[in-house]
Parts: C-alpha cells; sequence; structure tokens
C-alpha cells in the first residue's frame, strides 16, 4: 500500500460525496470519497490526512503527451524494477516520497521501464483512500 502524509488544501462537498484535494510535500493528490464534512468532522481544509492508494492501482507512462483527465498524476525517478513471468514491482523516487506501481511484465516491456528511467505515475481519483492523520 502506497502511504503519504499530507494537509488537506481544498474541499468541495455535495451531499453524498466530496472531493478533497491534498498536498503532500508540493504534490497534490484529489480524492473522491463517499463523506461529507457533516459525516466526517475531519475532512477540514488545513487538517492532516494519510492518503493511501494499492501499488495495483498506479499507472506508469513514458513520453506522454496532451491532455489527460487523470487528477492524480506526477515525474517519478524508478529506483528498482523488479519482473517476474507475470507482474513486474517497480519502485520509485519523487518529491512526496517513494512509490510502488504493479503491473503487467508485458506492460513494463512495452514501455521499456529501468532503474533510473524518468516515468510518469497516475492514480484515479476514486482509487485514492483518506484516514485520519
Amino acid at each position: 500500500m502506497n502511504l503519504f502524509k499530507g494537509v488537506i488544501s481544498g474541499l468541495e462537498s455535495t451531499d453524498m460525496m466530496s472531493r478533497v484535494k491534498v498536498d503532500v510535500a508540493g504534490t497534490s493528490f484529489s480524492a473522491v470519497v463517499l463523506e461529507t464534512v457533516e459525516t466526517a468532522p475531519y475532512l477540514v481544509v488545513g487538517g492532516a490526512i494519510s492518503v493511501l492508494f494499492k501499488e495495483t492501482e498506479v499507472i506508469l507512462g513514458k513520453g506522454i503527451s496532451g491532455k489527460i483527465s487523470l487528477r492524480n498524476r506526477g515525474v517519478a525517478k524508478v529506483s528498482k524494477v523488479e519482473r517476474s513471468p507475470i507482474l513486474t514491482k517497480v519502485t520509485m523516487q519523487h518529491a512526496a516520497g517513494s512509490m510502488v506501481s504493479v503491473i503487467s511484465t508485458e506492460g513494463a516491456a512495452d514501455i521499456g521501464i529501468a532503474a533510473g528511467d524518468e516515468i510518469q505515475w497516475f492514480v484515479k481519483q476514486n482509487e485514492i483512500s483518506l484516514a485520519r492523520g
């Protein structure tokens, strides 16, 4: 599980859900959660929050240009690649810290991923979980 500590920097709520923006060391994460400021009092701008998401939810790319709808994205440097016949574990370093992605080995080969590469990472808003502090 990828886990980062951050601070809530923005908050929009409807009657049933919220979009929460979190600043983690200058990297902005956005999560859509089925909670509101009324049902989850810890949802307050300036409040400490943890951002969590599975390694299998991190999409990787190289040389991507143009517009893309994914809100959670950034650039990282690949520090380690561990391949098996089916899955590949990619460890990356970026401003928020260390992040891990598990992708298909075929997909890793398609983009030619190797230690030392600069890689783009993406996570959908609905795949992000939040926890107090």
